[in-house]
């Protein structure tokens, strides 16, 4: 969640790439946020999250 707080895309763009392209070698993953999205977090900076992450997930 601090990362969607930032607003920060190269932030968040190094978030998705330590995780999501380790996962998914070998393992199975469903993205989710561990907490609710709060109001600080722009409705752009979560779309942008979730279509980055859908992109680095594809095999």
């Amino acid at each position: 969640m601090q990362t969607l707080y930032s607003s920060d895309k190269d932030v968040i763009d190094r978030e998705l790439e330590a995780k999501i392209l380790i996962l998914k070698e070998g393992y199975r993953y469903i993205l989710h946020s561990d907490h609710s999205i709060l109001e600080n977090v722009t409705y752009d900076t979560y779309r942008y999250c979730m279509d980055r992450a859908m992109e680095l997930g594809q095999y």
